[in-house]
């Protein structure tokens, strides 16, 4: 009587050369054959030639990745071109629209009344079109998950973009009168962790769709709720069991066909008529993402001919709410001593600019280096940090960016304030920084913007 080995089974290939002169990969497969007393009596190997089978594998696998680039290059391509077409219209009226005020500028001081009125309505128009330029790259930002945003304890039902007072929802309402949007908050708070200014993006976004999704009359309904769940939930996705806030937007528009519906995150994939009011295309994208960084979840349900409901599940908190954030603010001036370290000049000026409005004492850095032989020079003649605050851009000369020029400064001083002033994405580095202790202000920033972060790192020194 003889037993196999079957656990000693052994496998392995190995390249022979054939009689043709090719070589041929083999596969082997070795078991050990062993007596009732367990002594080997022989080792039983087979081989089989799996060349052709392994250069087909290799075939296979080299068009799927060609597809995949493929895919990656086509999705690449609609990004640049959605996101090309929406910021040369951006670009035109800031291109041309200096040109008038050059024109109009000598009627002006010469006290032409009307030409005065043209330069400020074009100034309004460049505004509103920088808004614009610095939401479209919130927006590739957000879409890249790497926009740096702080989440604080935050009261879904007194989100500001779910008020009648709403902005966005009163510009929809002149624009689409036909379309009733209903708001239909939770009588007891929603706490969750969250950015007030994502979660509005967010609400923006789908409430938009919602309205654009409606030929002729029809409804919006947003409501706000709290649930449970004691098992997952299965729908578009799998949410996990857990406390949430249910923020639901359902439209009684044409629907999603299910060819579609699975695609509806995808940058720029929407089969709505592009209109003078719509926005980048990157919509649903955002709300994607976003959702995602606030450890939430999202629910689609539609009907053809009937409409679609969005259903966002963010997790409750049991943290109390915040207070009101700093933009809410007025314009804050103050005293202080700044230094502003950036390489572009144009940064340069616009910080300096708004600092020295607000009333601060301003200094400038083209580079960290320049920035670091202020600190030194204080240091050597052992005086105080000579200033109290450094705005500091993050990408700057290759080799010594923002955070190689704040560890060398703290290296100097180690209580040295910091604001970064940055537009660029948050990567490794920005967040070794912000670990740090510095603070962060994203670009473009406003007048207000700028006030506000100073003044909040600056409030120990008196006004």
């Amino acid at each position: 009587m003889v037993q196999s080995e079957g656990s000693a089974v052994q496998c392995f290939e190995n390249k022979i050369l054939a009689g043709s002169g090719n070589e041929r990969l083999i596969a082997w497969n070795n078991s050990v054959i062993r007596d009732k007393a367990g002594h080997v009596l022989f080792i039983l190997s087979s081989g089989e030639d799996i060349t052709d089978k392994r250069q087909a594998e290799a075939r296979e696998n080299a068009l799927r990745e060609q597809l995949s680039r493929a895919e990656r290059m086509e999705t690449i391509g609609v990004l640049a071109g959605g996101v090309a077409h929406d910021l040369n219209n951006i670009l035109g009226p800031m291109v041309m629209i200096p040109e008038f005020i050059e024109d109009d500028l000598g009627a002006a001081l010469q006290g032409d009344k009307a030409a005065h009125e043209e330069i400020l309505e074009s100034i309004g128009v460049m505004k509103t079109s920088a808004n614009r330029a610095a939401s479209v790259v919130r927006d590739l930002l957000a879409l890249s998950r790497r926009g740096h945003y702080e989440r604080i304890p935050t009261n879904i039902n007194k989100l500001s973009c779910l008020t009648r007072s709403s902005g966005a929802i009163r510009n929809l309402g002149t624009s689409y009168p036909n379309v009733n949007i209903e708001l239909h908050t939770s009588s007891e708070a929603l706490m969750v962790l969250g950015s007030e200014d994502h979660l509005c993006r967010v609400m923006d976004n789908l409430i938009r769709n919602a309205v654009e999704s409606i030929d002729g009359k029809g409804t919006v309904a947003v409501t706000t709720t709290k649930r449970h769940l004691d098992e997952p939930h299965h729908g578009y996705v799998r949410v996990p069991p857990g406390d949430y806030a249910i923020i639901e937007v359902a439209d009684t528009g044409s629907g999603i066909e299910n060819d579609h519906i699975t695609r509806i995150f995808e940058p720029f994939y929407t089969k709505k008529k592009k209109t003078e009011r719509s926005g980048s295309g990157l919509g649903l994208s955002i709300v994607h993402g976003i959702v995602e960084d606030h450890k939430g979840f999202i629910d689609v349900a539609s009907t053809v001919g009937r409409g679609t409901t969005f259903s966002l599940y963010i997790p409750l908190t049991a943290a109390p709410e915040s207070t009101s954030a700093l933009d809410d603010r007025p314009l804050i001036s103050g005293k202080g001593r700044i230094l502003v370290v950036d390489d572009e000049p144009g940064q340069r000026f616009l910080a300096s600019t708004c600092l020295t409005r607000l009333g601060y004492t301003v200094g400038l850095a083209d580079d960290g280096h320049a920035a670091v032989r202020f600190f030194a020079m204080a240091k050597e003649l052992r005086h105080a940090s000579p200033y109290d605050l450094i705005v500091l851009d993050m990408r700057m000369e290759p080799g010594f960016d923002g955070l190689d020029t704040l560890r060398a400064i703290r290296e100097l001083y180690p209580q040295q304030k910091v604001l970064i002033a940055s537009g660029h994405a948050e990567d490794d580095r920005s967040s070794a920084a912000l670990d740090l202790g510095a603070k962060w202000l994203g670009k473009p920033y406003g007048l207000n913007e700028m006030s506000n972060a100073v003044a909040e790192l600056l409030k120990d020194i008196a006004t």
